[in-house]
């Protein structure tokens, strides 16, 4: 019977020793483990600022972008009313000359012959 107790107790320090063993395996993967989520929690950090940083950069390119079409359209619209004006001044260059041919054919020989008329009257 005693070699029977001396095999129980064998056994069972045997277990306490395996039990110690994975207890002292359990801690090291539970620091393990708590390292790991620090550095998870580290990196989630730095993602979400690099995030951040991404989300504005990508807002200030679309800012940039929209303040361009907005200048291009502004750009069309003064070419448009260059056009417009260049326009106008022909028209108005066309329309001058047209009536300046006109009066130089009905109003200056009249005039002309008004001057004539008193110069020579004054003579």
């Amino acid at each position: 019977m005693n070699h029977s107790l001396a095999a129980v107790a064998s056994r069972i320090q045997e277990r306490n020793n395996a039990l110690r063993s994975e207890l002292a395996a359990l801690e090291l993967l539970q620091i393990q483990h708590a390292q790991a989520k620090q550095l998870l929690k580290a990196d989630e950090r730095a993602s979400a600022e690099a995030r951040k940083e991404f989300l504005a950069a990508v807002r200030s390119r679309h800012g940039l972008e929209l303040e361009c079409i907005q200048i291009a359209n502004d750009s069309r619209r003064v070419d448009e009313s260059t056009s417009e004006l260049k326009t106008n001044a022909a028209a108005i260059r066309s329309r001058t000359e047209d009536l300046e041919r006109r009066f130089d054919e009905e109003h200056a020989p009249v005039y002309a012959k008004h001057d004539l008329s008193t110069k020579l009257h004054s003579m």
